[in-house]
């Protein structure tokens, strides 16, 4: 009896390890997918915040994955940054992160991946305009989030002028790509 007890605890812990050892990979997996799609990078000459690819890759992981498992990722990503790694935008490497002009908008897809995670997660198939909202309101709290730690550098004005406008078309554009790209595998899945 008692060795089938062992046998138990020890598959059990088994079981435990190998759902662990899936999650931290998917995270690390994650990571480094933003990480990539970070490198397509524009500098615009009159604002600090560069226009990227990250929110797409992020509401893609987001839409994908669910809330859990996208926030999971984007930790992993913001850790690769703190240890040096050149994961941000352009291929910078900056373990200060945290304290840099850009980190508000860093920070900010956090929040956009628990908004759109858990809110794709509650419909199995959600309607386009429903995906195009949800992703919508991921992108206003990266801008909320974003312009209010740039403000602190620059004022609010000036965060909403640089951390802002100059991104609305584009991340109108990442959207709508977004929205497409998780209603075509919402399909391929069915």
């Amino acid at each position: 009896m008692g060795n089938i007890m062992t046998q138990d605890a020890i598959l059990l812990l088994q079981n435990r390890l190998a759902k662990v050892s899936n999650e931290l990979f998917i995270a690390i997996l994650g990571g480094c997918f933003l990480a990539v799609i970070s490198q397509v990078a524009l500098p615009l000459p009159f604002t600090p915040i560069p226009m990227t690819l990250q929110t797409l890759g992020l509401f893609l992981l987001a839409g994908s994955l669910g809330s859990r498992r996208a926030v999971s990722c984007v930790v992993a990503y913001l850790a690769q940054g703190a240890i040096g790694f050149p994961v941000f935008a352009g291929g910078v490497a900056n373990p200060f992160w945290f304290v840099d002009i850009k980190a508000g908008f860093l920070v900010s897809f956090l929040a956009a991946a628990v908004i759109v995670g858990r809110l794709l997660e509650k419909r199995a198939n959600p309607h386009f305009v429903y995906v195009l909202s949800v992703l919508g309101l991921g992108q206003l709290a990266i801008f909320a989030i974003g312009a209010a730690w740039l403000s602190f550098f620059v004022g609010v004005n000036k965060a909403i002028l640089f951390g802002v406008l100059p991104f609305l078309s584009g991340a109108l554009l990442k959207i709508v790509v977004a929205s497409l790209l998780l209603k075509a595998r919402a399909l391929f899945n069915q």
